[in-house]
């Protein structure tokens, strides 16, 4: 978490932002269920693998709402 940089979804209209957002929570969604599955979790490599992904998604997720509620705060 930088200090009080712009985001980078600063640029994005509204509702391209709450598109995002939904697409956003689907992949992790899915992520999670891939997670949860014996074969990924047995997989130790594949698991890590996912897990780094996830992080970086739930951030970009996480921006992303913040993007969101500051427009809709206003």
């Amino acid at each position: 978490g930088g200090g009080g940089k712009s985001g980078k979804f600063s640029w994005m209209p509204v509702d391209k932002l709450e598109g995002e957002i939904a697409k956003t929570s689907t992949k992790l969604k899915g992520m999670d269920e891939q997670l949860a599955s014996e074969e990924v979790y047995r997989d130790v490599k594949r698991c890590n693998a996912l897990l780094n992904d996830r992080e970086k998604i739930a951030d970009e997720l996480r921006e992303m709402e913040e993007e969101w509620l500051k427009r809709a705060g206003k």
